[in-house]
């Protein structure tokens, strides 16, 4: 009761047996919510933001299959990398924590849980079980889950995990075309407990072509006292944004380390940033943007904390 349905985009497979008008393209993320209602709106800012599914289950009220149910499956899913968690209540706290912490160490799970301040709707009581905000809290931590507080916290990390590698430390870069957004970029490293890896962001200013551009990002990725990049970029004066864009990503393919942007204050994978797959899905090495400094780093300190948590013995 209450679910979308499933969808498993695996072309051997291609099943859509959902409520959904679109779906997204195939992807390397598993998704589970379980409201039905908020399913559509999921699906449909997933396509928006470039990330594509290997499979997607929206369980309603959970009579049947339930979240342990799919974390089961996709951590020995090869389709699946990152898995994405809408939860509303647990059916089974102890073994959530269980299966989320092995599915942890290989593939990083994402969960924004609702109702941290109100009781849990009438139609999930007989199939869950109460458990106080605090004890989530410790549960997600302890099982190495990337807890968000919001949706679109939730795409944010979730974008940034299926496309770019994890970071091997805190240690952050700053590449851009603007001194102020590189100061706004810095502050909101040191506000979110990164740390710089050089005292001021790198500014190649707004006279900067697209080959000082490349040589400041390549030296930024090349530099083994950086963990992760920022780069900022906003519109030149002069046309030929999509240059500088392919630049970026060019750049990003090529290196270990994870790159984010804000890339002309867009959400998601824009074209020039898009390395594509026989899918012709945005595949990894493609660079996300975020509309704001701000969301950027949040993404990338949560990530960061994931992997200190995978460095963990």
């Amino acid at each position: 009761p209450n679910c979308l349905g499933v969808v498993n985009t695996d072309p051997a497979v291609r099943l859509n047996a959902s409520l959904a008008p679109h779906v997204p393209g195939r992807g390397r993320v598993g998704f589970f919510a379980q409201s039905g209602a908020l399913g559509v709106a999921l699906l449909e800012r997933a396509r928006g933001r470039g990330i594509g599914l290997s499979s997607f289950v929206s369980a309603g009220n959970r009579a049947d299959v339930s979240g342990n149910d799919l974390l089961q499956y996709w951590a020995t899913d090869p389709a699946t990398e990152v898995v994405l968690l809408h939860l509303e209540s647990f059916g089974n706290p102890r073994k959530f924590a269980r299966l989320a912490r092995s599915v942890g160490r290989t593939k990083p799970v994402v969960a924004v849980k609702s109702g941290r301040h109100v009781k849990m709707t009438a139609g999930l009581a007989g199939t869950s079980v109460a458990v106080p905000e605090q004890s989530v809290a410790a549960l997600f931590a302890s099982a190495g889950v990337i807890r968000v507080d919001t949706l679109a916290q939730l795409f944010d990390v979730g974008t940034l995990l299926a496309h770019q590698p994890l970071p091997a430390g805190d240690r952050v870069a700053i590449v851009g075309n603007s001194t102020a957004m590189g100061v706004l970029v810095a502050d909101a490293v040191l506000d979110r407990g990164l740390q710089l890896a050089h005292e001021r962001p790198v500014d190649i200013g707004v006279q900067g072509g697209p080959a000082d551009f490349r040589a400041a990002l390549q030296a930024a990725v090349d530099d083994d006292a950086v963990d992760a990049v920022v780069a900022v970029f906003l519109p030149p004066l002069l046309s030929g944004e999509q240059t500088f864009g392919r630049v970026l990503r060019e750049v990003s393919e090529g290196s270990a380390k994870p790159v984010v942007a804000n890339y002309l204050s867009t959400d998601g994978i824009p074209d020039e940033l898009a390395v594509r797959d026989e899918h012709g899905m945005p595949a990894r090495g493609s660079v996300p943007s975020f509309s704001t400094p701000e969301r950027a780093v949040i993404a990338l300190a949560k990530v960061s904390e994931y992997a200190r948590w995978r460095r963990r013995p």
